[in-house]
């Protein structure tokens, strides 16, 4: 007598709920038995969300030979789904809601499969496209695994890697047709419409293939043919062409920051700092001209031959040769010279440079964009402005540092005691001081402190200044920004502000004094 498998479903989920009802969202079938295509002893595949990600709770039992699988799939990998960043989208549209606790829960999986059609649109065509090339970074790692299996003829070795390979190409053509199929299916795979070339005749060379070297070579053939299709369809993507205001305004400071880097290695005859100085000008400015001149938005899937041709075709010298050749004179004068050709290309097409030579020439700028400052900001500008009439450009200059050290180290923590009984009981730091969601722990060879807390900012390290408020015009004055602030802390004052590179900065005073601790460090209000 063949197996009732509804009869074994039911009862699976049946124990299930009377386990763990209480902790189930949702429940819901999918596979070749939802789909119509499954043989008589096809598995079967149950899964369940739980309402909580701690849940992993799972039972997988054969029956009569056939595999009853019931598995946790938490919202967290659901929606990573919907979002195809797990090339499993296709078990969410498939899937055949069998319980839902409530009906939020039901409503909730609904908004995923609608989330999915939403991307399927060609609305999403450009969000798509950048994902499958994201997705084929993946490739990157596990070919250089097979490279080193080949080297050492581990066939083994080289399917594993292989197979990692395929399955994130498999992915990203699934993303970029914006479309879901089961991509561990050749046949789905073969009938999507957009394919690498030779796509099916190079799989079935790695799959056929008995050597090392061939799975190798065969790897690489299909990475490169798969690259050549993710840069075609963004090529066929209408672009939107910015200015070069738009791509460069504010930008110039920091590329003149990076060609200082390269005239201070000529002068130290450094060739790593030149190299690492003049690669990143090369990712950062050949990708920004690129957009301009072709509407191209370029990112690390991208290759600088893709983009960095234009900096020859604008005259812009070529300074990595130099380097090569060590030759620190030449470097010198071409680096001079591709500060000057880029200067010139800019102020060209309205660019400004916002370069200084004076912090009167700074306010002059920032008076012609009295907008742009908030009003909780301008008394703090009004006050600078009073001090740089009042202060001549030498007194600024003889000043002390601004920052006098290092206040604290903060790092975010969900549970205080528990990050207590690690960073105090077991890393040795002895307790300064405590609040219900905070504590101060002492660094031993230093008077600052690591401060643990429950709220979600991000780790921060604060400077300690001799006045929050005389600091945040100074900072102004130098070029940087206001983020938050100045305001008031139990100790003293704040501000958050920012470097001209976007760096922020929490810089504090103790103007109120230390905290007040018992005996047992818990601060008195």
């Amino acid at each position: 007598m063949a197996i009732d498998v509804m009869h074994v479903t039911n009862l699976m989920i049946e124990n299930h709920l009377g386990r763990l009802g209480e902790e189930t969202d949702l429940i819901f079938l999918f596979g070749s038995r939802e789909k119509g295509t499954a043989h008589p002893n096809s598995d079967v595949d149950l899964c369940y969300t739980p309402a909580h990600e701690s849940e992993w709770s799972h039972c997988t039992v054969t029956v009569e030979g056939i595999l009853f699988d019931l598995f946790p799939l938490h919202w967290s990998q659901l929606e990573r789904m919907a979002d195809f960043d797990d090339p499993r989208t296709s078990l969410i549209m498939d899937a055949r809601v069998v319980y839902h606790r409530t009906e939020e829960a039901l409503k909730r999986f609904r908004r995923l499969q609608d989330h999915i059609r939403e991307l399927e649109q060609p609305a999403a065509r450009p969000h798509m496209v950048a994902k499958a090339q994201g997705i084929f970074q993946q490739t990157g790692y596990p070919f250089l695994q097979l490279q080193l299996a080949a080297r050492h003829d581990d066939l083994p070795s080289a399917k594993v890697h292989t197979r990692q390979i395929v399955s994130a190409v498999t992915h990203c053509l699934m993303v970029v047709n914006q479309t879901h199929n089961d991509t561990r299916q050749l046949p789905q795979v073969l009938a999507l419409p957009l394919l690498p070339k030779e796509c099916g005749a190079l799989l079935d060379r790695i799959y056929g293939a008995s050597g090392v070297r061939d799975l190798a070579t065969t790897c690489e053939a299909l990475l490169q043919q798969t690259r050549a299709l993710l840069v075609t369809e963004q090529q066929a993507i209408p672009q939107h062409r910015p200015t070069y205001a738009e791509v460069f305004c504010g930008a110039y400071p920091e590329y003149r920051d990076m060609m200082q880097h390269v005239l201070r290695s000529c002068e130290a005859e450094n060739p790593y700092v030149a190299t690492d100085a003049l690669t990143f000008l090369q990712e950062e400015l050949g990708p920004a001209l690129a957009r301009v001149l072709t509407g191209a938005a370029y990112t690390t899937f991208h290759s600088p031959a893709d983009y960095c041709r234009h900096l020859e075709e604008l005259g812009f010298p070529d300074l990595l040769a130099a380097v090569t050749a060590r030759d620190w004179t030449a470097l010198r004068e071409q680096a001079l010279a591709f500060d000057r050709r880029l200067q010139d290309l800019l102020t060209e097409h309205g660019v400004s440079l916002n370069a200084f030579g004076s912090t009167q020439e700074l306010l002059d700028h920032l008076n012609a964009y009295p907008a742009a400052i908030s009003p909780p900001i301008r008394p703090v500008i009004e006050d600078l402005r009073r001090r740089c009439r009042d202060a001549s450009g030498a007194e600024v200059a003889g000043a002390r540092s601004l920052f006098d050290k290092v206040d604290c180290l903060q790092l975010p923590v969900p549970d205080l005691a528990a990050a207590l009984e690690f960073y105090r009981d077991k890393l040795g730091h002895s307790l300064i001081w405590r609040t219900e969601g905070a504590a101060g722990l002492r660094l031993s060879g230093s008077e600052a402190e690591l401060v643990l807390r429950t709220d979600p900012r991000p780790a921060e390290t604060d400077l300690k200044v001799a006045s929050a408020d005389d600091a945040a015009i100074r900072f102004v004055a130098a070029g940087g920004t206001i983020v938050v602030g100045p305001f008031d802390i139990k100790i003293g004052r704040c501000v958050v502000v920012a470097d001209p590179w976007g760096n922020q900065l929490v810089l504090l005073d103790q103007s109120k004094g230390l905290l007040c601790t018992d005996a047992d460090g818990n601060v008195i209000s």
